[in-house]
């Protein structure tokens, strides 16, 4: 009797070890009809000239935060994150100059003008709300790039990128406007 069960359990052990199989794909993979794009549009990043920019002229990390001889620092946020980044690098390294020259939008500095204020003030607001900018930009950590955040439109050349879902946020989303191939800082606010 038990070797009636073991010949049965090597029978059917050598069955199963002779067994192939072959898994194909049934139908069309899920997205195998879309257009090429898919129809999403991107960003196209511009020289200074306002021509499309080439991915060798977005430069590196490193050309983004110069220092001129003279000491004057310049900086490049070919990219929302960039941005970002130099936002809170000037913002605690009080670098208002810099600030207000290469990452407040002329759209801003044009409206503080018109209400008599100086844009200067800008960033003085931000230095005041630092702990707002830092929660803002832990919450979208790799800006742009961030899983779950949105990106519109919201004018000409105007982008909003947003979170939604954290009552604690004071701000909630950034405003940017690209200026020559360059985002410049529209302003922050809440949802």
């Amino acid at each position: 009797m038990i070797g009636a069960s073991a010949a049965a359990a090597v029978m059917v052990g050598s069955l199963t070890a002779c067994v192939e199989v072959n898994r194909e794909p049934v139908g069309k993979p899920l997205l195998s009809g879309l257009q090429s794009g898919g129809g999403f549009t991107s960003l196209r990043q511009l020289d200074e000239n306002g021509q499309p920019a080439s991915p060798a002229g977005l430069g590196t990390g490193a050309d983004k935060r110069t220092v001129a001889e003279d000491g004057t620092v310049i900086l490049r946020s070919p990219t929302i994150s960039d941005l970002m980044r130099h936002i809170l690098e000037t913002v605690v390294n009080d670098e208002e100059e810099p600030f207000t020259e290469h990452l407040l939008s002329s759209v801003t500095k044009r409206e503080f003008i018109e209400r008599g204020y100086d844009p200067a003030e800008a960033f003085r607001e931000l230095k005041r709300r630092e702990d707002d900018v830092r929660a803002l930009f832990r919450a979208i950590p790799i800006g742009e790039f961030t899983p779950g955040v949105m990106l519109r439109n919201v004018g000409p050349n105007m982008f909003r990128l947003g979170i939604k879902g954290d009552p604690d946020l004071r701000w909630s989303f950034i405003d940017v406007v690209l200026e020559k191939g360059h985002y410049k800082l529209r302003w922050l606010g809440r949802d």
